[in-house]
């Protein structure tokens, strides 16, 4: 049984009002606002909650979407693998393209607990489709198992792709810095529809895979990987980035 400190819904198990503390004669009115100063305190120690609904590492008001995307973009795959079939972890398909800004756009993915067989066949759907320029994973012992399956099948479906394996480096939280500064600043934005719920409750949440899989692209970029092409040149008007969200193209061109 959950009972905030304070009453958050109308079926609350005391029966109490919304707002309601779980003391009345000992909680006053005031009683609460110190603790409530640190979201993350607040959320996980009084209203038994691990990850307030606004988000802490990443915000709510950080992960838009966008309605139109750029009209050049260098696309980039990034894989997060599970290795059970039914349960526990999802392997986590997503592809990405790049601005001349260094902006990202989420644009397509898969996601699924699978079999290795039928992940590998929905990552090269992907590549098929997308062209990514180059695909990242993280390495250690589930990349050494996959990725001659996964050559072998490339060959056979003809679909290629340059594979690049990312060193386990740091903590998960650590290992996110890229791509959460990113999203800060507003220069990430995911496809329209898009389940952001595990952002927001990263690192307390129960699945964290989306966002390992975020996280190799923020790698990538800022460690400058070597298959990360340099960006184009644009030389017009392009769209600032509310702009693009409403939809704007501007005038811009490839210099």
């Amino acid at each position: 049984m959950c009972l905030p400190a304070l009453a958050n819904r109308a079926d609350d198990p005391l029966g109490r009002s919304i707002g309601e503390p779980l003391w009345p004669e000992w909680f006053v009115a005031d009683h609460f606002a110190p603790f409530r100063k640190n979201p993350r305190t607040w959320s996980a120690l009084f209203q038994q909650r691990p990850q307030p609904d606004e988000g802490t590492y990443f915000q709510r008001d950080w992960l838009k979407t966008w309605v139109k995307l750029p009209a050049v973009l260098h696309y980039y795959g990034t894989s997060d693998y599970a290795v059970t079939e039914g349960g526990g972890d999802y392997t986590v398909h997503r592809v990405w393209g790049v601005d001349h800004a260094g902006n990202i756009y989420r644009v397509d993915g898969w996601r699924g607990q699978t079999a290795a067989d039928e992940w590998i066949e929905q990552k090269l759907d992907l590549i098929a489709k997308w062209k990514p320029l180059a695909w990242f994973g993280e390495g250690g012992v589930i990349a050494k198992a996959v990725d001659p399956m996964l050559q072998r099948r490339m060959r056979e479906r003809r679909v290629f792709c340059r594979m690049e394996w990312l060193p386990s480096v740091h903590d998960k939280p650590t290992r996110a810095r890229g791509f959460q500064a990113r999203a800060s600043m507003g220069g990430v934005w995911f496809e329209p529809g898009a389940d952001t719920s595990e952002f927001l409750a990263f690192p307390a949440g129960k699945h964290d895979d989306d966002v390992d899989c975020a996280s190799m692209i923020g790698r990538a970029l800022d460690e400058a990987h070597p298959a990360v092409l340099p960006a184009k040149v644009l030389s017009g008007n392009p769209p600032d980035l509310w702009g693009r969200a409403r939809g704007e193209e501007g005038s811009w061109k490839v210099a």
